[in-house]
């Protein structure tokens, strides 16, 4: 059973943020598949949610510049749509594994960024395609990279009266792009591990290496360490095993040592070694 709450319709962007300056204890409600399990359990019982879901102008701006996302768009949306995919496919192949079709339906990429659980599907390959947030509140706005915003589990640098407006990406042209996951089941779980990548190689010369890992540590990460030893190294000798170490040792320093490192990293190793090798 639910506890009592108000639920608020905002027509536009601007009365949405009217309501979280002006209404005590609000949360915003997209897609509420995260929200609304937290409510259940009293986890976190807000008197007032603002359902955002027809705001037609959080969408418009977008409908015009091809590397922005709505962050109403659902994970159903992303997956399907055949130009996301084609700019962006490592987000894309992300949203087609989140939960079942009918969490896809509903859950929102915006939700999943402000929710800030580390084991998002759709963090890793935001953060290689160097997303970029845009933040507004009724007083201000904002501009962060999604690199930092996430401060720890279930932690974002959002305050109770800003809102996620929209999410910017940069396309990555000529390179080789992917992402791979583990799950307990083949389907319907929760990421136990997730990597995403983009490699742009010539000769055994990496131009540029990006890899960002999920599910390993309370923040999602890009391997910067290892992406700049990869760059300046290039694919011979022990270089690829030396950044694969680099990042298995950044995971045991951010966790300490975990029992699950034990069938984690063996497999992470082996899907990094495929990523930058190709």
């Amino acid at each position: 059973m639910l506890p009592r709450f108000r639920c608020l319709f905002p027509e536009n962007k601007k009365d949405a943020l009217r309501l979280l300056r002006d209404e005590p204890n609000t949360r915003i409600l997209a897609g509420g598949t995260d929200l609304l399990v937290d409510i259940r359990k009293f986890s976190c019982c807000p008197e007032t949610l603002v359902d955002i879901t027809r705001i037609k102008d959080l969408n418009h701006g977008c409908h015009k510049n091809p590397r922005c996302i709505s962050p109403l768009s659902t994970h159903a949306f992303i997956a399907q749509s055949a130009e996301i995919s084609e700019k962006f496919l490592a987000l894309s192949i992300a949203c087609s594994h989140v939960g079942s079709p009918q969490i896809r339906n509903m859950s929102t990429i915006g939700g999943n960024i402000a929710n800030a659980c580390p084991a998002a599907d759709s963090l890793p390959p935001l953060l290689i395609y160097e997303a970029e947030l845009g933040i507004e509140s009724a007083l201000s706005e904002r501009t962060v990279p999604l690199e930092g915003f996430v401060l720890g589990p279930y932690r974002a640098a959002l305050a109770p009266h800003e809102m996620i407006t929209s999410i910017n990406l940069k396309p990555l042209e000529g390179y080789r792009v992917g992402l791979k996951r583990l799950s307990i089941r083949a389907a319907l779980s929760i990421s136990r591990l997730s990597v995403a990548w983009a490699v742009k190689e010539k000769d055994g010369v990496f131009d540029d290496v990006r890899i960002a890992v999920g599910s390993c540590t309370p923040v999602p990460f890009r391997a910067r360490g290892a992406e700049a030893l990869l760059r300046e190294e290039g694919v011979k000798g022990g270089a690829v095993d030396e950044a694969i170490d680099n990042i298995i040792m950044g995971i045991k320093e951010a966790t300490g040592e975990r029992p699950t490192h034990a069938f984690k990293l063996p497999i992470l190793r082996n899907i990094l070694r495929e990523a930058i090798k190709g």
